[in-house]
């Protein structure tokens, strides 16, 4: 128990900023109505 009692925190520390962006972006997408389909289909096709 002693031996891998920090393994939790390390985890915490090098996937808990990579998890944070891909929440952040998925609010983002929810907020401007991205997955929610609020955009038109021609905002869905577009590509620049």
């Amino acid at each position: 128990m002693l031996k891998h009692g920090t393994e939790p925190i390390q985890g915490l520390f090098m996937f808990g900023w990579e998890t944070l962006a891909y929440m952040l972006f998925g609010m983002v997408a929810l907020k401007s109505g991205f997955i929610a389909g609020e955009w038109g289909d021609a905002a869905y096709r577009k590509r620049r």
